[in-house]
Formats: structure tokens, C-alpha cells, sequence
């Protein structure tokens, strides 16, 4: 009585993996001349090595490209095809990671490490403290009008400080 359940039950278990196996093509035996000559004419035109290269993916793609109408292997076959590049995106982010990393590893400076430049660019210019002083003070006035006048006298005599660098 339940080998009457069991056995179907097994049977449409293994169906699909049969079906699947039936709808994979081989260019050699199942495509046509006139198939294969129009798959090919991508490659007349390249060098001996690449025409290799070209006819091998010629190939790769058209015995996958017969399955595309295959609901159930679908997203392997685009996946698999890759025309939005995912994985070679992904493939290009773990290496440049990894050669970082190993740069990094044998070319890092501790901050201790780093010289310090004594130029204009670094060096603090000698009205610098004074300014900041006087902007303080004018902190000290009261809100409103009374301050902007007070920051205002402070930033044309500031301008005036100014005294142009010369390079030595």
C-alpha cells in the first residue's frame, strides 16, 4: 500500500534533473552548419590565438543559450553569463583589498614616524594670537549690535596687520 505513494513521490522528485539534462545542447552534434557558421562570424577576423579564445566562448555561449527559455535554470544562466560584470566587480574589489592590505602591512608609518616641515605653510604667523585675543574680548560685549561693531573694529584692524610674508 505505500510503495503505491512512495514510488511516484520519487519519480517526480527526479524529474526535473531529467528535464534539465534534456534541454542542455551540444554545439558540435545539435547546432546546424548554417547555426555554427553564423555563431562564428564573430571570430573570422581575429588572429590565430585569439580565434581560439573567441570560438571557445562562442561555443560556452550558445549551448547556454539554448536553455533561456528554461524557467527553472534562468538566473544560473544569466548569472553565469554575467553581463552586468557582478563578478568581475567583486573579483576586482577582493584583489585590489588584498594588495592594499599588503601594502599597507610593509609600508605603514607611525605618526612618530613622520618629520615634521617647518614651511609657510606650517608656520603660524606672528598676529595670528593677537587676532584671536581680540576676537575673545569682543566675545565679551554684549549680544546684538554692541558685538558686530566691536567684531567689525577688530576685523579691518586685523586686515591691517596683515604684513605680506616674504619667502626666505
Amino acid at each position: 500500500m505505500r510503495s503505491r505513494f512512495i514510488l511516484p513521490i520519487l519519480f517526480l522528485t527526479c524529474l526535473p534533473s531529467l528535464t534539465l539534462a534534456a534541454t542542455v545542447k551540444n554545439f558540435e552534434t545539435d547546432f546546424s552548419i548554417s547555426q555554427k557558421e553564423q555563431a562564428m562570424r564573430a571570430c573570422v577576423h581575429a588572429d590565430s590565438k585569439a580565434r581560439e579564445r573567441c570560438e571557445a566562448r562562442v561555443k560556452k555561449r550558445a549551448e547556454a543559450e539554448w536553455g533561456k527559455s528554461n524557467p527553472v535554470t534562468a538566473f544560473e544562466l544569466y548569472d553565469s553569463l554575467d553581463w552586468g560584470q557582478n563578478h568581475l566587480r567583486y573579483d576586482l574589489q577582493v584583489t585590489r583589498k588584498i594588495e592594499n592590505q599588503k601594502y599597507w602591512s610593509q609600508n605603514r608609518r607611525t605618526y612618530s614616524e613622520l618629520t615634521p616641515t617647518d614651511d609657510i605653510n606650517t608656520q603660524r604667523l606672528p598676529y595670528v594670537n593677537t587676532v584671536r585675543a581680540e576676537q575673545l574680548a569682543c566675545m565679551y560685549e554684549p549680544a546684538g549690535r554692541p558685538r558686530a561693531l566691536c567684531l567689525d573694529r577688530q576685523k579691518d584692524a586685523a586686515q591691517k596687520m596683515k604684513v605680506p610674508i616674504t619667502q626666505e
